[in-house]
């Protein structure tokens, strides 16, 4: 999700960066903000795992980052 439409930033410039960088994931750029407001996103980057089959919030912020990566992945491919 990128919430750079309020800095100006073009949602082509958005897709040129991503092309650049081979960045192939599906990134949200209209209406992100109120995505961002709705899940209360209050930093950049916002690390959130989603559990593909139930749509489902697995783990959120720190839990996902640095040490705490791997553990919080373990857990979950644990759980299903």
């Amino acid at each position: 999700m990128s919430l750079d439409g309020p800095n100006g930033i073009t949602a082509e410039r958005v897709a040129q960066f991503m092309r650049d960088r081979r960045m192939d994931w599906p990134v949200i750029y209209t209406g992100a903000s109120a995505i961002a407001t709705q899940y209360d996103v209050s930093a950049i980057p916002a690390p959130f795992l989603i559990d593909a089959d139930s749509r489902r919030i697995l783990a959120v912020g720190p839990a996902l980052l640095g040490p705490h990566l791997m553990r919080t992945l373990e857990e979950a491919l644990a759980g299903r």
